[in-house]
């Protein structure tokens, strides 16, 4: 067999989530390459993943998050007429979380809460895990969604799991306009004298990485100086304590978080990118200090639960930006945003095609080659 990283900080016995069917997701692909991990229903995130455990084609199984969840909706109009918080203030879990049709989890299985059918669970092909002349192998990916219902809009959230250990986490909206305004300077026509009104989606994501089980994981940015046609050097941060950062597409800054004891055989650290999604970058006003950085790593604490309107009981900041404040980095969790301005077009009536925000977790170094043979 083999390990595709040498030294295991966690017991072999324990190797597996805590919890139990139902609350217990356990796929296996047709390679080998599985995923467990356990989910909970809740009023605010809607469905909150703990416990995910991968493991590769003929390897060992590791923890790789402790949770993972959706910790904001942030909504915000151009014409500064509104302004909604999704997932703190009116929550997507409860009365909210849809009751799935079967047609809706085609090819799927619907896992049910209480009397509602609220997860679909579903194996597809994904194309490509990579091609070489004629050789050529297809890979797999397990879906794991529910669906969020709201006046005017669905929200579709989306874990996806892939047999290389790749994890995609998507925000899906769709539904109707909710907004109209007699403002061209602030929307776009959609019906004669009829025009929706523009505004940003901001998905806020919360990411608690706990690779082998061991809380000693490093988050470190990385990003590459130089521009044009000038020789790029890259330079790699590791944060010590709390941070604040913006994105920056000119220096390709993207991050990791990895074990600092973990390496594969290859003797290198075992490592996830995070790799950002936004299509825009949202500043909002000294009122929403969150919005002046994109991503946040910050210390573990249970009362930091969503990114804004966050519960101040017990001295908890209220919002990302407050749970800054100095900390030192031993067990950290990353908060990302995914962004998107939302132009309305003709196309978004009656019914809103679905537009996907998705930020991606890609392996580096867990493997010490390619997982899929």
């Amino acid at each position: 067999m083999l390990t595709p990283w040498l030294a295991m900080s966690w017991d072999a016995a324990m190797a597996a989530p805590s919890c139990v069917a139902p609350a217990l997701v356990d796929q296996t692909f047709a390679n080998g390459a599985r995923w467990q991990m356990c989910w909970t229903e809740t009023l605010n995130e809607g469905v909150v993943l703990t416990e995910v455990w991968y493991t590769p084609v003929n390897g060992t199984e590791i923890l790789v998050l402790g949770q993972v969840n959706l910790a904001e909706i942030h909504i915000s109009y151009d014409d500064n007429s509104a302004d909604f918080f999704d997932v703190s203030v009116f929550g997507m879990g409860g009365v909210r979380l849809s009751d799935l049709a079967p047609e809706e989890c085609d090819g799927g299985t619907l896992i049910t809460s209480g009397t509602k059918d609220i997860l679909c669970q579903r194996i597809d092909g994904r194309g490509y895990a990579y091609k070489l002349d004629a050789a050529q192998v297809q890979g797999e990916e397990m879906e794991l969604w529910y669906d969020s219902q709201f006046n005017h809009y669905n929200f579709v959230v989306r874990y996806t799991f892939r047999d290389d250990g790749s994890i995609e986490l998507a925000l899906g909206l769709t539904g109707e306009l909710a907004k109209y305004t007699p403002n061209a300077n602030h929307g776009w026509e959609v019906a004669a004298g009829s025009l929706g009104t523009n505004h940003v989606h901001a998905a806020w994501w919360r990411i608690d990485f706990d690779l082998g089980g061991s809380i000693d994981d490093v988050v470190e940015e990385i990003e590459f100086t130089g521009s044009g046609n000038a020789r790029r050097t890259m330079v790699i941060t590791p944060y010590a304590i709390e941070t604040a950062r913006p994105f920056n597409f000119a220096t390709f800054r993207f991050w990791r978080v990895r074990d600092d004891l973990l390496v594969n055989a290859d003797g290198h650290a075992i490592s996830y990118d995070i790799l950002p999604g936004s299509r825009a970058l949202f500043r909002g006003t000294v009122n929403e200090p969150w919005t002046a950085a994109d991503i946040y790593a910050t210390e573990d604490d249970p009362c930091e639960m969503f990114a804004t309107h966050n519960p101040v009981a017990g001295g908890c900041g209220s919002d990302v930006s407050m749970f800054v404040d100095g900390e030192t980095l031993t067990d950290p969790v990353v908060w990302i945003v995914d962004a998107f301005h939302h132009v309305p077009r003709d196309e978004d009536e009656p019914q809103m095609p679905i537009h996907w925000l998705e930020t991606e977790l890609e392996p580096r170094d867990l493997h010490a080659e390619n997982p899929i043979p």
